[in-house]
């Protein structure tokens, strides 16, 4: 063994499944009463060799892992609880297996169970090279009962030097909480790290093996060298592949892979070290040639290859393949299938909009001929040819509906195609970002939450990016739930239908006013009594664009109330003034700045940001009149928004955010002093 290796981390409620996590690592199949699901992973190639070690005053049933660990998620209630602190320690390959068993247990029984926790034990040698262990740790201890505590932690308030409160920005008094345990000090961390360093060494002395670990970099050994890397299995099989071939051929061997070469030169050149970064970057360009050996990669491209299709959904992906055109079909794909069909679907109530608004109009002027009105000449007709010219352009109205009507079938089933199409492509993708990113098990069906996995699939592909984390996933943690998920949900579809709408309403407003002129010049004109088909034409063509855009603003203003009643929710009611009088691009900029920050700050704090917004300053406003159509307002931006800043800060402080409603819901009691004095016996 020629490194050392030592890594601790959390598990957290919010991230991943307790009992999903030491299913991965035992290789057992264990039910979790939390999600109502089996979770099993693949079955390894060697069965790890695991137990579970206890203080003796722990219960009889935390020797059984199913239970234990849902136990543990039963006690650890709160959203973001950590449910297990993980210790991931590389074993020395010269050991036997049961030395390298003695040596965790040892490890294990006086470093933490000891100390009151229970440890879940899993000793993996899939690769002779790389035997390394995986010990999962409780976080709260038990009482000599054999019951959990109902506290790790007590809140303390902060004072300064002089005893006097210290306060925050928002006036209260600061705190933290102070753990009771001691296990999440970073002096344990390091006494921890130093112990198993020096049993291993304890080993290699008594077996006269001559090497050394340690549990500190070399930087702060003092040595003025590299460390080598750890090859992963995948290089170190390639590895020996070609050292095989080279002994064969009776050549020289030389690495192929770039830890290999890398800890090669580290050799040759350790006292070189300017020499070894230049060969580090030459190196560092061939790496992408051997990432795509990597079985990783293999294992992954093969949950696409063999998911297994019936014949309804071979059709569906057959049939997205002919509408998009390709020969290959993925969530992005169907996705952007699904938008096409939205739009096809617009196009079709647009059409609709204009027949019903000529059989209006062929109505009227039905209407006006049987009270002999002579204005049926404003609609290309006269009295001599009336009867033949209506019930032509009745038939041909007739023929436009039939034609409609079968267009409408074919998009209902090819809406329904497309979908059930993008929901087996949903399923792919689930399981290929499940697959790589095993410590996120977020089954939520929500299009942030898919984009998002999407997104790091997509990097996947693109280059062999795997990143130790997810940000998106880490950073927010309420964000991660299904009702957050359908309220965030329904509110893209509003920001992004308002976004449509608005513009619509704007273009068709200029064009109503365009045709309606033209209309009128076409009637003043010598062509009025010549030219019927095309002042019949100019007069529907007219009328129905008119009515579109009566038809939007009507849904536009329907949008508006939407918004209005979101921002309310989020901000409370108390500021229901002051969004009643801020425009509507105001309020959609709020909820952009909540999807895109996934929080709500004070009223007033988020529209000084909206105000800091370069693409708002120096602009006039455009809101909507009485009938639903965009005038000017000529107030400046910045004058209204300063107003609307100071109003919403008289009444800050008066409501509960959502933010706040959420956080009130998920704080702890504090410890009384019988349970504080009874956790530090």
């Amino acid at each position: 063994m020629s490194f050392y290796h030592f890594k601790a981390r959390y598990v957290s409620r919010s991230k991943q499944s307790a009992v999903a996590k030491a299913a991965y690592v035992s290789n057992d199949a264990l039910y979790s009463e939390r999600d109502e699901e089996l979770k099993k992973y693949r079955t390894r190639p060697v069965k790890p060799e695991s137990f579970i070690l206890a203080p003796s005053h722990a219960p009889n049933w935390v020797h059984n892992r199913e239970k234990l660990w849902n136990e543990v998620e039963k006690v650890e209630k709160q959203y973001n609880s950590q449910l297990l602190r993980e210790i991931e320690v590389a074993l020395p390959s010269e050991m036997s297996n049961e030395e390298q068993r003695d040596l965790v247990e040892r490890f294990v029984k006086e470093n933490f169970v000891n100390d009151g926790m229970v440890a879940d034990v899993n000793i993996h040698r899939d690769k002779k090279h790389n035997p390394h262990a995986h010990i999962l740790l409780t976080i709260r201890p038990f009482d000599r009962e054999g019951n959990w505590f109902k506290n790790k932690t007590k809140k303390v308030y902060l004072t300064d030097v002089n005893g006097d409160p210290i306060l925050n920005e928002k006036g209260k008094q600061k705190t933290k909480n102070i753990d009771l345990t001691g296990w999440n000090d970073k002096r344990k961390l390091i006494k921890w790290r130093e112990d198993f360093a020096e049993k291993i060494n304890e080993y290699y002395k008594n077996n006269d093996i001559k090497k050394r670990v340690s549990h500190l970099s070399y930087e702060k050994q003092g040595l003025d060298k590299s460390p080598k890397h750890r090859l992963t299995r995948n290089e170190f099989f390639l590895e020996k592949r070609v050292k095989e071939e080279a002994e064969l051929q009776q050549k020289d061997y030389v690495p192929v892979t770039h830890y290999a070469q890398m800890n090669l030169k580290i050799d040759e050149y350790n006292r070189e070290i300017e020499k070894l970064n230049k060969e580090i970057k030459k190196l560092e360009e061939r790496k992408t040639e051997f990432e795509n050996t990597s079985l990783k990669y293999t294992d992954f491209t093969s949950i696409r290859k063999n998911y297994v299709l019936d014949d309804e959904e071979l059709k569906q992906i057959n049939f997205i393949k002919k509408r998009q055109k390709t020969n290959y079909v993925d969530y992005e794909i169907s996705s952007d299938a699904i938008e096409r069909m939205h739009f096809w679907k617009r196009s079709i109530e647009t059409k609709i909009l204009k027949l019903n608004r000529e059989e209006e109009a062929l109505k009227t002027v039905k209407s006006l001929y049987e009270k002999n009105d002579d204005r049926i000449a404003k609609y290309g007709f006269s009295d001599e040819d009336f009867v033949l010219k209506y019930n032509e352009k009745m038939s041909v109205l007739n023929d436009k509906y039939g034609s409609l009507s079968a267009e409408f079938e074919k998009y209902k089933e090819s809406f329904e195609l497309v979908k059930k199409g993008q929901e087996v492509q949903k399923k792919i993708l689930h399981e290929e970002f499940k697959y790589l990113y095993p410590q996120y098990d977020i089954a939520i069906d929500s299009f942030e939450i898919n984009e998002i996995k999407n997104k790091y699939v997509t990097k996947y592909k693109m280059g062999n990016n795997l990143l130790d984390t997810i940000p998106e996933f880490d950073s927010y943690d309420s964000y991660l739930t299904e009702d957050e998920q359908k309220f965030r949900d329904k509110i893209w579809d509003m920001v992004s239908s308002y976004r449509r709408d608005s513009r619509k309403v704007f273009s068709l407003s200029n064009r109503v006013s365009i045709l309606e002129n033209e209309y009128r010049e076409l009637l003043n004109t010598e062509k009025y009594s010549v030219h019927k088909d095309e002042v019949y034409n100019k007069a529907i063509e007219y009328l129905s664009t008119k009515r579109e855009n009566e038809v939007v603003a009507k849904s536009l203003n329907g949008l508006s109330n939407e918004i209005y009643n979101t921002l309310i929710e989020l901000y409370g009611e108390k500021q229901k003034h002051v969004i009643g009088e801020m425009p509507d691009r105001f309020r959609v900029s709020l909820l952009e700045r909540f999807l895109k920050e996934r929080e709500v700050n004070n009223l007033s704090k988020d529209l000084e940001n909206i105000h800091a917004n370069a693409k708002f300053k120096n602009k006039d406003i455009f809101d909507k009149n009485e009938k639903g159509f965009f005038v000017q307002n000529n107030s400046s931006i910045g004058n209204l928004l300063t107003d609307l800043i100071e109003n919403a800060k008289k009444d800050e402080g008066k409501y509960d955010d959502l933010e706040k409603k959420r956080r009130r819901n998920k704080k702890g009691r504090k410890l009384t002093k019988e349970e504080i004095n009874k956790l530090e016996r």
